[in-house]
Parts: structure tokens; C-alpha cells; sequence
């Protein structure tokens, strides 16, 4: 089996808590015009690896923190698991999937059959219009819905981060809104907010002024370009 896809050793971005290997998946079930990764998606400048040659680099990795993103980690659900099996070698700490949460049912298996399990997960604009987002799948309210009950009903996770681009697709009423329906974790939960660059479609002033606000009416840990 040929497998295509970029391991970057001691990353230093990616996981939740602490330096990782991170696997990057060709692929996704969106396709955003700012997406940060198109490169990946498309496929390019990716490796192709057997299942023998993938086990040799994340063995040699002497990482014990793992990260699976994409494009969109979960598509490929047969190599997702082939990479997890891989990664059960090596004992790890922590395995950290990166979603866009149009898959629920292959979160569901991550979440239930994985130790350690991390999620980070991307809310990219009010739900009812993601299909601007150009996704493959018409459901997409239905599936982040349920992708979202499973992250909130499930006690073994870790640490769970949302990730928003502030990008034109996120109105001054859509974040207004979107805390509605991060209420419900725990104390393992942030809010990240991220600038799109290089163009910042909010000002720093702004982004203070809506975290003060989100913070006093929810409760939400926010955090903005990862502080």
C-alpha cells in the first residue's frame, strides 16, 4: 500500500501541549479560499511512503506526542487508521487529530478507541453558510453538529480546541453568535482565533473588545493567534 502524505518531526505549532510529530493528510471535504494548507490538499510536495517506511519515521521521531491533519485528517478514514496503528507503537503520550467536523462517524471511532485523544476542530462561519465553503457534503450543519455532541459528551479527551479564521466569512454577528454553541465542555476547552493574513479583516482593538465580551457572558477561555 502507497500512502501519500508529509511527517514533520519535532514541531513545535501544532499539538495542544507540547512538541510533536505531526502527519499531514492529502485531501478535504471543504475547500477554503484561504485555506492555509492547498498544497497539502492538492497533494503537492507530499511523500510517498509503505506502511514499512512510514513505521521506520515515526519510530525514529522518538516522539511521544502525535498530531494527524490534512487537509482533512479524517477523510481517508482506511490510511487514518493505518496511521494510528502505527503510532500505538511507539506507546504514545497524546494523539491530536485536526478536523474540519464533516466526519462524525470517524470521530466518533478516534474518540472511542484511541488513549490520550486531543481534538482540534475548526468552526469556519456560521453554519448555515458553510456550503459557500464549496464542501462535498450538503449535510454540513447536520455533521458538525454531531461531530460537536460527541466532542461534548466524551470524558476521555484531553484538551479540545475550536479554531475560527477571522476571515470575511466570520461577520461581527456571526462571532457574536458562534459562543452558543461552544457552551457545554469543560475546563479542557479554548477558543482560538486566528488573523488571516495578510490581509486582518478585524483590528487587535476589535478582537480585545469581542474576547472581553465572550469571556464575561460564556465563560470561554479565548485565546487570539494562540495567546
Amino acid at each position: 500500500m502507497c500512502i501519500k502524505l508529509s511527517v514533520s518531526n519535532c514541531d513545535l505549532v501544532n499539538h495542544l501541549v507540547d512538541v510533536c510529530t505531526t502527519i499531514y493528510l492529502p485531501k478535504c471535504s471543504l475547500r477554503c479560499p484561504y485555506c492555509f494548507n492547498l498544497d497539502v490538499v492538492d497533494g503537492k510536495n507530499l511523500k510517498n511512503y509503505t506502511e514499512r517506511t512510514l513505521t521506520e519515521e515515526i519510530i525514529n521521531s522518538k516522539q511521544k506526542n502525535f498530531v494527524i491533519t490534512g487537509g482533512e485528517a479524517l477523510f481517508d478514514f482506511s490510511v487514518f487508521k493505518l496511521i494510528i496503528k502505527i503510532i500505538n507503537k511507539t506507546n504514545p503520550e497524546s494523539i491530536q487529530v485536526n478536523t474540519n467536523m464533516m466526519h462524525p462517524n470517524e470521530l466518533l471511532w478516534f474518540v472511542e478507541n484511541v488513549d490520550n485523544p486531543l481534538v482540534a476542530f475548526d468552526l469556519k462561519a456560521d453554519l448555515s453558510d458553510y456550503y459557500k465553503l464549496n464542501p462535498i457534503f450538503a449535510d454540513t450543519k447536520k455533521r458538525f453538529l454531531q461531530s460537536l455532541n460527541i466532542l461534548k459528551i466524551n470524558k476521555k479527551l484531553k484538551e479540545i480546541q475550536c479554531r475560527t479564521t477571522l476571515s470575511n466569512y466570520v461577520s461581527e454577528d456571526t462571532l457574536l453568535e458562534m459562543p452558543k454553541l461552544l457552551t457545554g465542555f469543560g475546563e479542557n476547552f479554548t477558543w482560538s482565533l486566528q488573523d488571516l493574513e495578510p490581509k486582518k479583516i478585524y483590528s487587535k482593538a476589535k478582537v480585545e473588545s469581542f474576547m472581553r465580551k465572550i469571556k464575561s457572558g460564556y465563560g470561554i477561555k479565548v485565546l487570539h493567534n494562540g495567546e
